[in-house]
């Protein structure tokens, strides 16, 4: 981690934990958060905030878990029609959804969603699920199945007509594995404009996330749903205070 972002977490960490003891109600709105990976390396990650132990994952769990019975916020599936609760999000396919993250969220019975990039599939990299691993992963009935872009490129970097592509081959390949529907998605590296946006849809994506930071509410649009950031060594007060959304300040620079 770079000494300037350790410096800014620790100002966020603070600003945003002043809320939490001004008012006991959380804000309203479905909190989707992300999580990367619980065990591997992630590629990009200069600030070492996406990879988070299994241990720390599981504190992460038993902090939602309160959480959740103490406000009356169920955990749903992402992309659940409701107006309050916390669906949970894995980006990029890592192998952990399948050995370390089903196993603890399944003994929850935890629902949680995994956006695939269809090329890292048959990459050769073990950090990635395979086809065959994908396959098991569908199996559990609390796993939900979406697209992470075919390439994992940023759509915006692209033509419309290559972004279209992207986006459309991402979703038509994970149907052919998966013999099921895929209809959600969230952009590579949550980079997404009108155009994008207007790709997905055209794509035939009903919902899809991206990297504004904050809670959704009904009239979100659905192919822009918000997320918040989970990251490592986020202690159980940062976690609540992301829940409660102390955090959704961040949307100013997001």
């Amino acid at each position: 981690m770079t000494l300037t972002f350790r410096a800014k977490r620790l100002g966020a960490t603070a600003i945003s934990a002043a809320p939490r003891f001004l008012t006991r109600k959380p804000q309203p709105g479905v909190r989707v958060l992300t999580y990367h990976s619980v065990g591997h390396q992630v590629d990009g990650d200069i600030n070492d905030i996406y990879n988070m132990s299994p241990p720390e994952f599981e504190k992460h769990v038993a902090t939602i878990l309160r959480f959740s019975a103490a406000h009356s916020l169920p955990i749903v599936p992402f992309g659940s029609e409701t107006q309050s609760g916390i669906a949970i999000t894995f980006d990029d396919g890592y192998v952990d959804v399948l050995q370390t993250v089903a196993p603890i969220l399944s003994r929850h019975h935890i629902p949680f969603h995994v956006l695939i990039t269809p090329t890292k599939l048959t990459s050769g990299d073990s950090r990635y699920l395979t086809t065959q691993q994908l396959k098991e992963v569908a199996l559990n009935p609390l796993v939900s199945i979406g697209a992470h872009g075919f390439e994992h490129r940023p759509l915006t970097s692209m033509s419309t007509q290559d972004a279209e592509q992207d986006l459309r081959r991402s979703r038509e390949t994970l149907q052919e594995i998966l013999q099921r529907e895929v209809v959600t998605m969230s952009y590579p590296f949550g980079m997404v404009d009108q155009s994008v946006r207007d790709a997905a849809a055209r794509a035939g994506f009903t919902k899809a996330a991206c990297s504004k930071w904050g809670f959704n509410h009904p009239d979100t649009d659905l192919l822009m749903l918000r997320r918040i950031d989970m990251w490592a060594r986020d202690g159980r007060s940062t976690v609540v205070d992301k829940l409660f959304g102390s955090w959704n300040w961040f949307a100013r620079l997001t």
